[in-house]
Protein backbone atom coordinates (compact mmCIF):
# COMPACT_ATOMS: atom_id res chain seq x y z
CA UNK A 1 0.00 0.00 0.00
CA UNK A 2 1.08 3.55 -0.66
CA UNK A 3 -0.06 6.54 0.59
CA UNK A 4 -1.05 8.16 -2.60
CA UNK A 5 -3.52 4.52 -2.69
CA UNK A 6 -5.48 6.62 0.40
CA UNK A 7 -7.74 9.56 -0.91
CA UNK A 8 -8.22 12.31 0.99
CA UNK A 9 -11.66 11.79 2.29
CA UNK A 10 -10.50 8.09 3.31
CA UNK A 11 -7.48 10.18 5.22
CA UNK A 12 -10.14 12.40 6.72
CA UNK A 13 -12.18 9.66 8.09
CA UNK A 14 -9.47 7.26 9.57
CA UNK A 15 -8.37 11.02 11.63
CA UNK A 16 -11.78 11.42 12.47
CA UNK A 17 -12.04 7.75 13.70
CA UNK A 18 -8.90 7.82 15.73
CA UNK A 19 -10.12 11.40 17.28
CA UNK A 20 -13.70 10.05 17.81
CA UNK A 21 -12.23 5.97 18.96
CA UNK A 22 -15.49 4.50 16.68
CA UNK A 23 -17.75 5.56 13.90
CA UNK A 24 -21.05 4.42 12.33
CA UNK A 25 -22.55 5.37 9.11
CA UNK A 26 -24.49 7.85 11.08
CA UNK A 27 -21.65 9.78 13.07
CA UNK A 28 -19.14 10.16 10.97
CA UNK A 29 -19.27 13.96 8.80
CA UNK A 30 -16.76 12.90 6.02
CA UNK A 31 -19.10 10.34 3.49
CA UNK A 32 -22.87 10.34 2.83
CA UNK A 33 -24.44 6.87 4.54
CA UNK A 34 -23.73 5.08 1.35
CA UNK A 35 -20.36 6.07 0.41
CA UNK A 36 -19.54 5.17 4.33
CA UNK A 37 -19.69 1.91 3.45
CA UNK A 38 -17.66 2.22 0.23
CA UNK A 39 -14.75 3.85 2.51
CA UNK A 40 -15.62 0.86 5.25
CA UNK A 41 -14.73 -1.63 2.28
CA UNK A 42 -11.69 0.33 1.63
CA UNK A 43 -10.47 0.85 4.77
CA UNK A 44 -10.62 -2.76 5.15
CA UNK A 45 -9.06 -4.11 2.33
CA UNK A 46 -5.64 -2.37 3.93
CA UNK A 47 -6.51 -3.37 7.65
CA UNK A 48 -6.64 -0.40 8.79
CA UNK A 49 -9.74 -0.70 10.54
CA UNK A 50 -12.65 -3.41 12.36
CA UNK A 51 -16.17 -3.77 13.97
CA UNK A 52 -16.50 -2.45 17.15
CA UNK A 53 -17.71 -5.19 18.79
CA UNK A 54 -20.49 -7.62 17.14
CA UNK A 55 -23.65 -6.78 16.01
CA UNK A 56 -26.96 -8.45 15.69
CA UNK A 57 -29.23 -8.11 12.21
CA UNK A 58 -30.45 -4.35 11.53
CA UNK A 59 -27.92 -2.83 14.14
CA UNK A 60 -25.72 -0.35 12.63
CA UNK A 61 -22.32 -1.36 13.10
CA UNK A 62 -19.41 0.38 14.02
CA UNK A 63 -15.96 0.33 13.18
CA UNK A 64 -12.62 1.04 14.61
CA UNK A 65 -8.84 1.42 14.00
CA UNK A 66 -6.90 -1.28 14.12
CA UNK A 67 -3.25 -1.55 15.59
CA UNK A 68 -1.99 -0.45 12.02
CA UNK A 69 -5.03 1.82 11.31
CA UNK A 70 -3.99 3.97 14.60
CA UNK A 71 -0.07 4.20 13.72
CA UNK A 72 -1.13 5.37 9.79
CA UNK A 73 -4.12 8.04 11.61
CA UNK A 74 -1.05 9.02 14.04
CA UNK A 75 1.45 9.82 11.02
CA UNK A 76 -1.34 11.42 9.53
CA UNK A 77 -1.56 14.03 11.88
CA UNK A 78 1.60 14.58 12.26
CA UNK A 79 2.09 15.21 8.74
CA UNK A 80 -0.74 17.95 8.71
CA UNK A 81 0.75 19.32 11.85
CA UNK A 82 3.78 19.55 10.22
CA UNK A 83 2.54 21.26 6.76
CA UNK A 84 0.92 23.57 8.83
CA UNK A 85 4.32 25.12 10.71
CA UNK A 86 5.57 27.86 9.97
CA UNK A 87 9.74 26.19 10.15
Amino acid sequence: MELLDISTSLKKLIVEMYQKKALDANTQTIFSKWSFYIAVSELRKFNLIEPNGSFKGGEVKEWRLTKKGEKVAKLLIQLSNALKSEE
